[in-house]
């Protein structure tokens, strides 16, 4: 943790840490339950670290032949080190999405689409016209579980992590029929990750974020909920894989605004080459707009 001051009397509070000791909503609720020890002395408890239950495999018997999940990918031991090296140079960029343009992408799609999967899929279908079509047909969803701990008192993981596969090409999909595939047809393979890492005994290596194209949900995390009057809150994944990541998050509420009606921040990370090409594409779909290019 650092905390920086400035000489206008603002300051930055920045955070991190590996995602093998909590998720990012884990992290969020860590912050917003530090809160009042920061603002006030009659904090009298400790905030309880609890453990949630993870889904287990449907299957009641071990598979003969068990596979690894698909939203995780086996890498070469990194030691110490938490961070897999690349097999390319990786890089990001973020944009900044109004309420007028989300309704406008939304109008091309269908009302009925929630936000967050109305953007993935026209991102989904970009990144797989710069790959000339060649995929990805497999794509990773991290968002939070709505059925986890509702105690205040209380800390755990709370992320779902899903994998959507289509078996139509992407380049040219239907986009409301594309949105509709990460809508429904996600797998939460929670329980198989788990089972997984038992398996190894603990010692393999493997990453989630970038095994395949990752969709981070951060529509429910309470990124706002620390009360320093924070204007803009960032987050950030380091160590991604190759296929890449793209990062939704909404900016901040007004109190006269729910969070369907508020602009997002969008964080992509993906291959060097890939970002560049990615820039026009989005250009195209209306995701940026000249003023975001430069």
């Amino acid at each position: 943790m650092q905390i920086t001051w400035f000489k206008c009397g603002g300051m930055s509070l920045g955070l991190s840490c590996c995602h093998i000791l909590g998720d990012v909503f884990s992290v969020c609720d860590f912050m917003n339950k530090w809160n009042p020890f920061m603002t006030t002395s009659n904090a009298s408890t400790l905030p309880n670290l609890t453990k949630s239950p993870s889904p287990k495999s449907q299957t009641s018997k071990p598979l003969p032949n068990p596979k690894n999940p698909l939203s995780i990918k086996r890498v070469d031991p990194v030691g110490d080190h938490w961070v897999t090296p690349n097999n390319c140079k990786m890089d990001s960029f973020s944009f900044h999405l109004t309420p007028t343009q989300i309704s406008h992408l939304q109008s091309k799609i269908s009302g009925k689409i929630p936000i967050f999967e109305t953007l993935c899929a026209i991102i989904w279908q970009c990144v797989a016209q710069i790959r000339d079509g060649s995929g990805p047909n497999k794509v990773t969803i991290c968002k939070k579980d709505p059925h986890n701990w509702k105690n205040n008192a209380k800390l755990s993981n709370s992320q779902i992590i899903s994998c959507v596969e289509a078996n139509i090409q992407i380049k040219d999909a239907n986009l409301e029929q594309l949105a509709a595939i990460l809508v429904n047809e996600g797998v939460d393979e929670r329980g198989e990750i788990e089972e997984a890492m038992e398996r190894e005994n603990g010692v393999g290596d493997f990453i989630v974020y970038g095994a395949n194209l990752t969709f981070v949900n951060m529509e429910e995390a309470d990124v706002y909920g620390l009360e320093l009057k924070a204007d803009f809150v960032s987050f950030g994944i380091q160590g991604v894989g190759d296929e890449g990541s793209v990062v939704v998050m909404p900016e901040a509420k007004d109190l006269d605004k729910d969070v369907g009606k508020l602009g997002r921040f969008v964080t992509i990370t993906l291959p060097e080459d890939e970002i560049v090409k990615l820039k026009p594409e989005f250009k195209k779909n209306d995701l940026l707009l000249e003023i975001n290019l430069e």
